[in-house]
């Protein structure tokens, strides 16, 4: 079972990535939105970001192994498996450990664009008053820089390639090239290939960011802005400028 593990937030566009990906035979996922969490209890519960409590990796694997091979049932040209699931970042080398060969891929996407779609698609925004909503955004952008840190870490400790919501916009394909995939995959993949995220009706890869962050107010992308300046070499690594409100 050779996997292509993408470290990410949530809100980061990753599950656009690993569809467009998955146009190919050769690549498949564990789970239909590409996140293995969800197959196992131990990974699911609310404590799964948690990096510090014991998990039970033989059962994960057994649990994952079984996955891969049904979808290698249903789809035989399957050789690489897309693992998304963002708390694998705090645990990232047991995770990477279950896969007979690992390919690992740190992206980010900006954070103003993160935290309005969690805003609105999580935290229920169209129903909150101008206070609560700055304290949520508060919040959601304190999130973003918590798993900004530990992705930071991961990539200066690791090494591994980097890539971005915005680069995958830019050149889809790019993608493969950052897992070392860079040859026939790449070149039969199609940039007109349409992708299903969420509610969204299947279409090609696009950029959202500027209607995402168009439905923040001045007042919050500031707030977001104060947030980030706590721990401005975040963003800035992950090539990111901090906003005026």
């Amino acid at each position: 079972m050779e996997g292509l593990l993408l470290l990410t937030p949530p809100r980061s566009g990753s599950t656009a990535m690993a569809a467009f990906m998955a146009q190919s035979p050769a690549i498949g996922g564990l789970q239909r939105r590409f996140e293995g969490q969800w197959l196992v209890d131990d990974l699911r519960d609310d404590d799964r970001w948690d990096g510090a409590k014991p998990r039970a990796y033989d059962r994960i694997g057994a649990v994952w192994r079984e996955a891969a091979a049904r979808a290698v049932e249903n789809q035989p040209a399957i050789r690489f498996f897309v693992e998304k699931s963002p708390p694998n970042m705090v645990r990232y080398r047991e995770i990477a450990a279950l896969f007979d060969r690992v390919r690992v891929v740190i992206s980010n996407r900006d954070p103003y664009a993160c935290v309005s779609s969690d805003g609105y698609r999580r935290h229920g925004f169209e129903g909150l008053g101008t206070a609560e909503r700055l304290t949520r955004v508060e919040e959601l952008a304190g999130r973003w820089l918590r798993f900004g840190r530990i992705l930071k870490g991961i990539a200066e400790r690791e090494g591994y390639a980097r890539t971005s919501y915005e680069a995958f916009c830019a050149e889809p394909a790019g993608l493969f090239a950052c897992f070392g995939l860079a040859g026939d995959l790449a070149a039969e993949a199609d940039r007109r290939h349409r992708v299903r995220v969420k509610d969204y009706p299947a279409q090609p890869v696009r950029n959202m960011n500027d209607e995402q962050i168009a439905k923040l107010s001045a007042a919050e992308i500031a707030r977001i802005g104060e947030v980030l300046e706590r721990d401005s070499d975040v963003p800035d690594f992950f090539g990111y400028a901090i906003r005026p409100g």
